[in-house]
Formats: C-alpha cells, structure tokens, sequence
C-alpha cells in the first residue's frame, strides 16, 4: 500500500496536480519528518502532564494551608480533633502528590529531584 502511495503521488505530480493533501501525504511518507513530529507531540504531551502534576502538587499543599486556617478557626476540642485529623490526611495526601510527582519526572527522564522538596514544602505535622 505504501508504494502505491508514493506511485500516487508522482501520478499526481505528473499531471501538475498539487494540494494540501498531496503536501500532507508527502510528510507522512517521510520518515524523519514523522519522526521529528512525533517527538514533538510526545514532548509537548509530556510537559503537559508534568504542569498537571505539578499543578496537583501546588493544590495539595494549599489544601493543608486551608486545613491550618480551619484548625487555627475551631475553638471545641471536639471540633479541634476532627480539624487536626482532616488537616493530617490532606497533608499525607499532598505527600503522596509531591512523591507522584518526583516520580512522574523520573519516568521520563528527569533524575534530579533533590530540589523537588526545598521547592514543594510540605507543612509538618500539628498535634495542637
């Protein structure tokens, strides 16, 4: 079929016929062109999903900021208990996010991540 493809295409030429289909065939019958082009959406995809991890990460750690403000608010120790331990699964949640994340970048090739976590602090635990 792909030689067909390319008879195509030289029939075409032959006649003087051009297009932007005939263009678009033409690329995808070149390999490093399509190779180049993959490349590209494959980076652009990856850089896309890291800035949604990332992003992940930046909404976990707010959500414990918002726990703080909410445990800081709660006056009852019933109230206070409930807040401490809401607080305390938010921030094992932004853990788990940050640790996701580091992950998600090793996976496709970013090994250094030893700053990931002087960039993405997690606030420490609260027993109060």
């Amino acid at each position: 079929m792909r030689q067909d493809w390319h008879r195509l295409i030289a029939q075409l030429k032959d006649r003087g016929i051009e297009g932007p289909h005939i263009e678009r065939l033409r690329a995808h019958l070149n390999t490093e062109e399509q190779q180049l082009h993959l490349e590209q959406e494959l980076k652009a995809e990856i850089a896309l999903a890291l800035g949604r991890a990332e992003a992940k990460v930046i909404a976990a750690i707010l959500t414990v900021t918002l726990a703080d403000a909410e445990l800081d608010s709660a006056t009852d120790p019933e109230s206070r208990a409930e807040r401490i331990a809401q607080r305390e699964r938010r921030r094992r949640e932004a853990i788990e996010a940050r640790q996701d994340y580091k992950i998600h970048r090793e996976a496709v090739g970013l090994r250094r991540n030893k700053h990931i976590d002087a960039l993405f602090p997690i606030p420490p635990p609260r027993s109060d």
